[in-house]
């Protein structure tokens, strides 16, 4: 809704922060949940992949916005953001779903 917000009304402030807060915890409780999805003998390892994952996407995807806001303005980047936050939507729901659905074997 933040991100909706930003883009329709690029001057008001408050949707920052919103969006800030809202991104902030992901990747910290994705590590600390993963020992708790997947079994023990691969945690170290699945640790360090999606915390490569994570780096690649804070190289790429800011590189990426970059460009597309010097070709085409500013203004394309929470047009940008929406589609991320729609794939972050998705796969949560798919995590919560497998998630559950292990639960109930």
């Amino acid at each position: 809704m933040s991100l909706i917000a930003w883009w329709l009304l690029p001057n008001q402030l408050i949707s920052l922060p919103l969006i800030g807060i809202a991104l902030a915890p992901i990747f910290p409780l994705t590590i600390w949940l993963t020992p708790q999805r997947i079994p023990t003998a691969i945690v170290p390892a699945a640790i360090g992949f999606i915390t490569s994952v994570a780096s690649l996407g804070a190289a790429a995807i800011p590189s990426f916005a970059g460009f597309f806001a010097s070709h085409f303005g500013l203004e394309v980047i929470p047009v940008l953001m929406i589609p991320l936050a729609g794939v972050m939507v998705v796969l949560h729901w798919g995590m919560v779903n497998q998630h559950n659905e292990a639960l109930r074997l």
